[in-house]
């Protein structure tokens, strides 16, 4: 499922964390997403299958 984030008011990481299970394929296209991320998600992300990562530069 697609789902927007304003990271003012909620945290795509909460959301990540209940919805990956085993197997998943984890879709991010966001401006920013630091190595931060990736430890606060490590335990899930170890979970998925695939993990494609879109990070739009300016």
């Amino acid at each position: 499922m697609i789902k927007s984030f304003n990271n003012k008011t909620e945290k795509a990481g909460d959301d990540l964390k209940k919805e990956i299970t085993r197997g998943s394929k984890l879709e991010v296209a966001a401006s920013i997403f630091t190595i931060y991320g990736f430890e606060c998600l490590k335990a899930e992300l170890k979970k998925i299958k695939e993990l494609v990562i879109f990070c739009a530069t300016s």
